[in-house]
């Protein structure tokens, strides 16, 4: 209540401070969509923008809720930008779907406001390939025993993992019984 008072006398007005919470938004929105191999690195980071309706930089907290979730150039305050990507190394994600989220949280305490962008990683088993699939060793007659190339592969890019052979008959000699490859 303001009072304004003169030789005629007093008038008095009230007045009302309305404050409301920013209203903020996040683009893109919706789910943020990765899939690939598993075992294979993701490369492709999603540029995630959070912007105010107004332009005082107000404070705010990026966070994934999963580990795999990987988070980069998050800034302290808004307007900003931010990058998101996945890492299904951290956690040993196993094939399949999996879901989170990032926070994005603005301000702090109960004047707070949060949103949550959806994280969804679609992980595809890798395919493992020996090549050539069936051997006959000894050729045609049955007397040839030259060695034969045996391949194996992993459709995992650069990235190696170990293998091992088990099981082999103490009349086959194999050159390597492990190894790393992709």
């Amino acid at each position: 209540t303001v009072s304004v008072s003169n030789g005629g006398g007093t008038q008095t007005s009230n007045f009302t401070i309305v404050i409301t919470r920013p209203v903020f938004r996040v683009t893109p929105a919706s789910s943020t969509y990765f899939s690939g191999t598993n075992g294979t690195p993701f490369t492709s980071p999603v540029a995630v923008n959070v912007s105010v309706d107004y332009a005082t930089a107000i404070p705010v907290t990026i966070t994934g809720d999963q580990p795999w979730i990987v988070v980069s150039n998050a800034p302290s305050t808004v307007p900003g930008g931010f990058s998101v990507n996945v890492d299904p190394a951290r956690g040993a994600q196993a094939s399949g779907s999996h879901n989170g989220n990032v926070h994005v949280v603005l301000g702090a305490g109960a004047d707070a406001v949060s949103m949550d962008v959806p994280v969804t990683l679609n992980l595809t088993a890798p395919t493992f390939t020996v090549s050539p699939a069936n051997l006959t060793l000894g050729g045609a007659s049955g007397r040839d025993f030259s060695a034969v190339p045996v391949t194996l592969s992993l459709n995992t890019g650069n990235t190696a993992y170990p293998w091992t052979v088990t099981g082999a008959p103490a009349w086959l000699n194999l050159d390597a019984t492990f190894g790393s490859g992709g």
